[in-house]
């Protein structure tokens, strides 16, 4: 519903429009305050003034204050308009039209009397001016008489302005002043008389040539555009809804109201401001006194309201600063233009072209723009990286095409200081109009100095009167409130220029005393004008704005390359979710992430994001960058990122948790928790496990620099030195540069090549390597992720080009996030060092991104990597000659610069490198696999330290024992450390041997044999005291260990019992023998269990229960017999005979089958025999509950208790 409504209302004020447009409304209130739209200097009562919404739309100071048209009384002469018509001739802009012939004059013989008018003058709109001229020849309106000024505002009704005596009208310069601060539409020049307070004698009429009549605009009051509508149809509609901006609420339909992004309310609801409105319709909350009509607030209409890309009202992360002002708009810690977010700004260096000759690059402030403190990534104006300045040689060579083949985006056009347009004060008009066609082509823009305006539609002359001062919209934003805020600018010099034009319309940020244009930029396309070439001839060489004049030379600069950049909006979405990576916690969608993969944190939590608020201890400076990575709130992160490229690589994940202890894999120093450190496991992410390999040209260019002494000492670079993620430097060389090939590079495995340099400038092949031979070293780097040093003159083979016209400044010190990693805070921290010798270069590149680490005290670049490759650049030899034989750094700063230089080197090819080990094959990295060798016997077994298969738990995580072992899926279990090693192989642990953390490689790696347990022997039955039989086993594989056990629980290893056969001693009781087997590795199998059973007597009655009878009948070996023995074989119940003896044994009949029982005939209740088949002594009886005898097994055993 109210969607709907707003279309109506829309569709409503479009149908007002119309009617205003076709004059068919006279009057109209489109926001219902009570005043009408022509007096309404906010239509829509959005706060926002009417002409800063739609600039087209309504006269700026300039525009009303060009006359638009000039009628007299008198008629011209022969074809000069007669009496009542139009006379553009004095109005042309033109104070010398020439002889009378070609210039305006009144016909011969004409009388003027007293009180009739000259000349009417009538304005675009009414305003008030300051004052009216007329340049003529002498006598050109009569040769004696006087007149005064008045103003009309109907053109019927005149008040006069002149104050005191009438002014002469027979000089060549005739000027009215004004003191009356009312608008008027129609001036008039009125004869008053032949004398000063006026009479009515009348004079004869000049015929001399009248020039032209100009007027300069009043400065009290203060113009105000938005009370100046144009007439007809307004057709500023940035969002294109039929709608102009200025009766629009939103302007570029963002969904923000134009009143929240242009500042005029702190509430993102208000669309309206509320009244009382007063009489200019303008809101007197938002005015700095009552009907002043200047706005209270600093607008920012321009840089949000009026931009699609800047939703002011939308705070994606909800913490407290609106996206297009957060510095991270997602809370994940990591910058948006890191993430790939840029909106009105490059992610590289701004191209600015010249013509390098004549007056081309007059003015060209070069070492302003080379500062990177000015313009950069870090500078005032960090919406570039940098600034290239690209000279064009010739004339001949700025072609649109060649334009285009340099990637210009913006082209600088150099005057001279004189008011001239000679050859030498200009470039040629055959350059100018190049550049208007590329310019308008291609949506590059053009900043022209002085006496170039005249190729671009303009006219400037040589009248200006300082102070010149921020004007309108533009200038207050620009200069008043700009990146290097300023009052004002004088211009010096005896040529001091303003600017204006007949046929282009434009903008201008500055006017002079008497509101004359001096800075402008044309409406139809990217160009710039400043009319006066004299400060930027006398400031080129200044690096640091510091005056106002070079503040607004800064200012100037930073307005050219914004309304460059205002077009330009580029953002990454890597996972093709929709959602752009600055707003996504998870760019690659790998799970993990940003903050964690970037290193803001070590949190895994997924989607994390930081708690931070606007104004609060979180973010104290309320830039959206949360405090807790950005403690010096300098807007720069305060870690070394690694965005790029560990969270834009879904194959990197640095969330995941292997072994599930609680410790993310990144951080944790056992990922299986097998016991055996990752690293050991031959896992190496951001070191190497093996000697890093230089390569180089072995001749004196080729290893001039290289600092063989310093990177071999152990000291600085080793496991145990300084910087220590390689055991060590090998150096390659190579006899010739032909011997340098990809292919030859890859088989030699070099890591980084070193490209040396002579500290001269000069390109010749005593000065650097071939062109081909850093083109294929290029070539090598770029396809398989190599490293490379270049030093000095190399660069330019590279795309990079070295600035000794432009040179390093002493100090350099440390630029940047880079910088502070680098240097300040690097392996041997430095914060300035001091290039030596003649050469001293700085560097910049025309078609490469780089990152800047280091920068002289001018801002210029001294030492960049590539944005791209893994390559470096140092642009001065001189202090890696100078220093090439040292091999201690110590204090000395140079050495300490040079090794930062280096291990910055190493750290870019190293960094996002991972490497591990994968014995078996299968897949899965040692540092994961629980079994790496996929032997069947797991890593934490096979480790060093005395780990036993009690100790093992089933895993958790995702870590296996991989595919083809046969091992389970056992670790050391979760009990760890802080970095996530198991306890039980850590100093004190219940496994340790070693005294240390984890345990060593053991055989964890060497796929032995597995332990088998082989075939024992069999179980015996003994009689108690005898010595069992000897026990063997055979078949078996690995260690063999005899154990004994009472109870068939509990084993215990038998001393000495490693051999294949065992005898035990005699026994009285039964026993349990089994053997451990153990595999090279130290698993373990075990064999089947051995029984000997030691046979008691037997006391114990078979039947106890019910009636017993006394056993009456008995065999003995023991001689005792009756009462005198124990009462044996009473004693023994329900029994017909009892036998006993130790020694001897009891023999009954056999037979082999059970079937050959049916061959006893005459069986009789109580016979016994043995039944060999059946394995038991059967009794031939009648078993209870049967009702006829049978044989039955006698098999229940009744023993003593």
């Amino acid at each position: 519903m109210i969607i709907k409504l707003k279309h109506l209302v829309n569709l409503l004020v479009f149908l007002l429009m119309v009617g205003i447009s076709t004059n068919l409304i006279k009057a109209q209130d489109t926001d219902g305050d009570g005043v009408l739209n022509s007096v309404d200097l906010d239509d829509d009562n959005d706060g926002i003034p009417d002409a800063e919404e739609s600039p087209n739309c309504f006269f700026t100071v300039y525009e009303a204050n060009r006359v638009a048209s000039v009628i007299s009384t008198l008629n011209g002469a022969g074809t000069d308009p007669a009496a009542g018509i139009d006379i553009p001739l004095l109005y042309n802009d033109n104070i010398n039209d020439g002889t009378v012939a070609a210039a305006y004059n009144f016909a011969g013989s004409q009388t003027i009397t007293s009180g009739s008018s000259i000349f009417t003058i009538k304005y675009p709109t009414p305003i008030t001016i300051k004052s009216l001229t007329v340049i003529q020849a002498s006598s050109g309106m009569s040769s004696s008489g006087y007149a005064k000024l008045y103003g009309s505002q109907d053109g019927i009704s005149y008040t006069l302005l002149t104050t005191g005596n009438g002014i002469s009208i027979s000089s060549t310069t005739v000027t009215f002043n004004n003191t009356s601060t009312t608008e008027y539409l129609y001036y008039q020049i009125r004869y008053i008389g032949t004398s000063t307070s006026g009479n009515a004698t009348s004079v004869t009429a000049g015929t001399a040539t009248i020039h032209e009549i100009y007027s300069l605009a009043a400065s009290t009051p203060v113009y105000n555009p938005s009370a100046h509508p144009k007439p007809g149809a307004c057709n500023d509609d940035l969002d294109n809804d039929g709608i102009p901006n200025h009766l629009d609420s939103d302007s570029d339909g963002d969904g923000c109201s134009d009143a929240y992004e242009g500042s005029a309310t702190a509430n993102k609801t208000v669309s309206v401001i509320p009244g009382p409105y007063g009489a200019n319709g303008l809101a007197n909350s938002l005015e700095t006194s009552t009907e002043s009509g200047t706005v209270n607030y600093v607008s920012t209409y321009r840089k949000y309201a009026a931009k699609l890309s800047q939703k002011l009202c939308v705070d994606t992360d909800s913490d407290g600063v609106s996206n297009p002002i957060d510095l991270d708009d997602d809370n994940d810690g990591v910058l948006d233009t890191e993430e790939g977010e840029f909106c009105g700004r490059l992610d590289r260096n701004i191209r600015v072209g010249y013509l390098n000759v004549g007056a081309g690059n007059n003015g060209l402030a070069t070492n302003l723009l080379y500062n990177l403190n000015n313009f950069g990534a870090n500078g005032v104006y960090n919406k570039v990286r940098g600034v290239t300045l690209i000279p064009f040689a010739t004339a001949a060579s700025v072609t649109e095409a060649n334009l285009l083949a340099q990637n210009i985006d913006i082209f600088f056009v150099g005057s001279s200081g004189s008011d001239a347009t000679t050859s030498s004060d200009k470039i040629p008009t055959s350059v100018n109009t190049i550049l208007i066609t590329w310019a308008k082509n291609n949506g590059k823009g053009i900043f022209a100095l002085q006496n170039n305006a005249i190729d671009y539609g303009y006219s400037v002359t040589d009248n200006n009167v300082n102070p010149n001062t921020p004007v309108g919209v533009l200038g207050r934003d620009y200069y008043t409130n700009g990146y290097w805020p300023t009052p004002s600018l004088n211009q010096g010099g005896t040529v001091q220029m303003t600017i204006k034009s007949l046929s282009r319309t434009f903008d201008f940020l500055m006017l002079d005393a008497n509101l004359r244009p001096v800075v402008i930029t044309d409406r139809e396309y990217n160009l710039v004008i400043f009319p006066d070439a004299t400060i930027y001839n006398s400031e080129a060489t200044n690096a640091t704005p510091i005056t106002d004049d070079q503040k607004a030379i800064a200012d100037t600069w930073a307005y050219v390359f914004d309304k460059y950049l205002d077009n330009q909006c580029t953002w990454l979405d890597t996972d093709g979710d929709l959602t752009p990576n600055h707003l996504d916690l998870d760019s690659d969608q790998d799970g993990c992430s940003d903050a964690l993969e970037a290193g803001a944190t070590n949190s895994g939590v997924s989607n994390f994001a930081f708690v931070s608020q606007a104004g609060s201890s979180t973010d104290s400076n309320s830039d959206g960058l949360a405090d807790i990575v950005d403690t010096n709130l300098n807007g720069i992160p305060d870690y070394l990122s690694t965005y790029n490229p560990q969270a834009i690589n879904g194959s990197i994940k640095k969330c995941i948790d292997s072994d599930g202890d609680g410790y993310l894999d990144i951080s944790d120093l056992d990922d299986d928790n097998d016991g055996i450190l990752d690293t050991t496991e031959g896992l190496t992410c951001n070191l190497l496990n093996r000697n890093l390999r230089i390569g180089y040209l072995d001749t004196t260019l080729g290893k001039s620099g290289l600092m063989i002494n310093m990177l071999s000492n152990p000291v600085n670079f080793s496991l145990s030195g300084t910087y220590n993620k390689f055991p060590g430097v090998t150096f390659v060389p190579y006899a010739t540069q032909t011997a340098i090939t990809e292919a030859q590079l890859l088989t030699d495995k070099i890591d980084i090549f070193y490209v040396g340099s002579s500290a001269l400038d000069a390109q010749t092949t005593s000065d650097k390597l071939l062109t081909a031979t850093n083109a294929r070293i290029m070539a090598w780097a770029s396809n398989n992720d190599k490293g490379v040093v270049v030093l000095q003159n190399n660069a330019a083979d590279y795309g990079y080009i070295l600035n000794n016209v432009y040179p390093n400044s002493n100090p350099s010190s440390p630029y940047g996030p880079l910088g502070e990693a680098v240097f300040t805070n690097g392996y041997w921290p430095e914060t300035a060092f001091n290039m030596s010798g003649t050469v001293q270069m700085s560097i910049n590149s025309e078609t490469r991104r780089y990152e800047t680490a280091m920068a002289d005290i001018q801002g210029k670049a001294t030492f960049v990597r590539d944005g791209d490759e893994k390559i470096v650049f140092f642009p001065d030899a001189t202090i890696f000659i100078s220093d090439q034989t040292q091999s201690t750094i110590g204090t000395n700063t140079t050495l300490k610069v040079a090794a930062d230089v280096w291990a910055f080197a190493f750290d870019v090819f190293i960094n996002g490198i991972c490497s591990s080990i994968d014995t078996d094959g299968d897949g899965i990295p040692n540092h994961l696999d629980l079994d790496s060798d996929n032997d069947g016997c797991l890593d934490a077994i096979e480790g060093s330290e005395n780990v036993t298969t009690a100790q093992l738990t089933t895993a958790v995580g995702t870590v296996t024992a991989g595919t083809g072992s046969t091992a389970s899926n056992q670790n050391l279990g979760n009990t760890v450390d802080s970095q996530g090693v198991p306890t039980v192989v850590n100093s004190g642990g219940a496994a340790d041997i070693a005294t240390d953390q984890g345990q060593g490689i053991g055989s964890s790696v060497t796929a032995n044999a597995l332990a088998v347990a082989g075939t024992i022997s069999a179980n015996q039955t003994l009689s108690s005291g005898n010595t069992p039989a000897t026990l063997s086993l055979t078949g078996s594989t690995g260690a063999i260990q005899w154990q004994v056990s009472s109870d068939n629980s509990t084993f215990t290893n038998i001393s000495g019992a490693t051999a294949a056969t065992y005898t035990p001693g005699a026994l009285t009781a039964t026993t349990y023998y089994r053997v451990l087997v153990t595999s090279i590795g130290g698993c373990t199998e075990t064999s089947d269990v051995i029984t000997i059973t030691i046979m008691s007597l037997c006391y114990k009655p078979a039947v106890t229960a019910g009636t017993v009878l006394e056993t009456k009948l008995g065999i003995t070996a023991l001689g005792r017999a009756g009462t005198d023995s124990g009462s044996w074989p009473m004693v023994r119940k329900g029994a017909w005979t009892v036998l006993e003896s130790k020694e001897k044994g009891f023999v009954v009949n056999r037979v082999s089958a059970t079937a050959d029982l049916s061959q006893i005939t005459n069986a009789v209740e109580g016979m016994m025999i043995y039944d060999e088949e059946a394995d038991c002594l059967k009794i031939y009886t009648i078993k209870e509950g049967d009702s006829a005898a049978a044989w039955h097994c006698f098999n229940t055993q009744a023993c003593p208790d």
